[in-house]
């Protein structure tokens, strides 16, 4: 089975601090067989994982680092598509700056 990898990061607000990385694993039928839609933030010359969503080991799970750095919750009841990708990626664009300001005044 051939497995294309795509990625790409892009800038969540004007000053690129603020950043969004996604990855999606296609077959050759171009079916979604995994993803990473990820929130990173850089600041002072390091850069934090803010939010993840992620379909590792075959299970959908959101890691919330503004929570607990330790911060894991599976949804089994997930299954894998491009429409959950979609809806994880929207989640991040439209909540990045909540997100942020949480890890910010917790961690820094």
């Amino acid at each position: 089975m051939q497995i294309h990898h795509f990625h790409k990061t892009k800038p969540l607000s004007k000053n690129l601090t603020d950043l969004i990385l996604t990855e999606q694993l296609l077959n050759e039928n171009k079916k979604l067989v995994n993803f990473v839609v990820l929130q990173l933030y850089e600041r002072e010359g390091k850069v934090f994982e803010i939010k993840k969503h992620d379909f590792s080991e075959g299970v959908y799970n959101m890691h919330e680092y503004f929570v607990s750095l330790f911060h894991r919750q599976e949804f089994p009841e997930e299954m894998l598509s491009s429409e959950l990708y979609w809806r994880c990626k929207r989640d991040i664009q439209e909540n990045w700056k909540e997100y942020r300001e949480r890890y910010r005044k917790k961690y820094l």
